[in-house]
């Protein structure tokens, strides 16, 4: 076997292989010979069907199975005799095949980078810390009271006010040329005032009407609207109040506490402040691996394969359109164009891959590894989420291809913990509110 290998850029491969004739050959007689001693055909006895009439029947056959044959058994050799790791799979090129000649083909692919990890050792981080409060704890539970909030109608004359709920009707117009603007049609549309839903202005304003009202309000779009052919514009609202409201909230009781499945006010408070304190600990071990992220990718810059980014950005891309079609909203309607979208994703991917191929190395140089009763443990977490659909779950992730899916996150972590551990950190307190904030991001 021949192989001659041609570097086309940084990280890019293109290799020939020629497999001999006789190898060729040999595969060719093999199969054949087989298809004869096999084959049934009218007009001969088993295994006497002459050779011509096999190869003019399965010829065609036989040919694609030598190539994968030949192929699969002389690639790994190709690498292993170039001592090259391919990072995706390469794509292949080949000419017909012929028994009697020699068998050639091109693979062309992306090899893994060279990497030496640098700067992970006694890295200078902080690690940002929030305190429980019990003040914190009763305002998770107020939220919880707002759950369960209902609405009772107030008195014909009783006026709007925060936190009622208004049944309303109301058009959209042009401030400079009147006409109605699209999609800000409402017909008996419920909103709380003091609830945000609506832009600067428009809740406000109707504090103070009664129902039967029709209230008029000038107003402007904010500059940031998602509706970019509406941002910063100035309109003319003109809405009527069909009904008025009045929010009601249940009693922080033993009742509400059951209906959030614990058995008194007291448990439900503890596990509150069990959440606060378990959310807390994520937000923060999230913001320090993103600092160590950023460390790392400052020190450890190295050229990453074109294929295994494509992949990235094109998941990454993928999750993003999607979340605009769940939202409602189009490319047209955001504050940048879809190519500098395209472009900032396409860094983000490049970084995801070189942060993973370098998480990967220090893996391998620290022997931090995942063990199968780690897998095992996580998988059972996992399906016990999804209840009655458990046993499909945990037949999903007996397949090694989906495996990977639970192995990385947890190498990953590992990794950080290990350089974590080695690492100078420093607690600095912060607000419970700006650390909550994390986890929305």
């Amino acid at each position: 076997m021949k192989v001659t290998m041609e570097k086309v850029s940084e990280l890019g491969r293109s290799m020939s292989v020629t497999v001999p004739a006789e190898e060729v050959s040999e595969q060719f007689e093999t199969r054949l010979s087989l298809i004869q001693k096999q084959v049934k055909m009218s007009g001969f006895r088993p295994g006497k069907v002459p050779m011509s009439v096999v190869r003019q029947r399965y010829g065609e056959q036989v040919k694609q199975e030598v190539v994968q044959e030949l192929v699969a058994s002389s690639m790994p050799k190709a690498f292993d005799s170039e001592k090259v790791r391919p990072a995706t799979q390469p794509t292949l090129d080949f000419q017909d095949i012929d028994e009697s000649k020699e068998f050639a083909y091109t693979l062309k692919f992306d090899v893994l980078p060279e990497v030496e990890p640098k700067g992970y050792t006694g890295v200078k981080l902080t690690k940002e810390v929030a305190e429980v409060t019990d003040a914190k704890v009763e305002e998770m539970l107020e939220r919880l009271r707002e759950v369960r909030r209902s609405y009772a109608p107030k008195a014909k004359t009783g006026k709007a006010a925060k936190t009622d709920r208004v049944l309303i009707d109301a058009q959209g117009f042009d401030k400079k040329g009147g006409k109605e603007i699209e999609n800000t049609n409402l017909k008996g549309h419920p909103l709380e005032i003091g609830s945000g839903a609506f832009i600067p202005g428009f809740e406000d304003g109707l504090v103070g009407a009664k129902a039967g009202d029709t209230v008029e309000l000038e107003l402007e779009f904010p500059k940031e609207y998602h509706v970019k052919d509406l941002a910063g514009k100035p309109v003319f609202f003109e809405v009527k109040v069909e009904a008025i409201e009045k929010r009601e909230l249940p009693e922080l009781d033993d009742e509400l506490a059951k209906s959030f499945g614990s058995d008194s006010v007291e448990q439900l408070r503890e596990r509150m402040k069990e959440d606060l304190t378990n959310d807390l600990s994520t937000a923060s071990e999230q913001r320090m691996k993103r600092a160590l992220f950023d460390a790392l990718d400052k020190k450890n810059q190295f050229a990453v394969p074109e294929a295994m980014v494509e992949g990235e950005f094109n998941a990454i891309w993928q999750q993003f359109t999607q979340d605009l079609q769940q939202r409602g909203m189009s490319m047209d309607s955001l504050d940048k164009s879809e190519d500098e979208y395209r472009k900032e994703n396409r860094e983000l991917a490049e970084r995801r891959v070189r942060l993973g191929l370098l998480i990967a190395e220090i893996a391998k140089k620290e022997d931090v590894q995942v063990t199968s009763d780690e897998l095992k443990a996580e998988v059972e977490k996992i399906a016990a989420s999804y209840g009655a659909q458990a046993e499909q779950v945990k037949q999903y992730f007996s397949k090694p291809e989906n495996m990977q899916q639970i192995s990385g996150p947890i190498l990953e972590k590992k990794v950080c913990d290990f350089i974590f551990d080695k690492s100078e950190i420093k607690d600095k307190k912060v607000d419970a509110d700006e650390l909550m904030a994390e986890l929305t991001q």
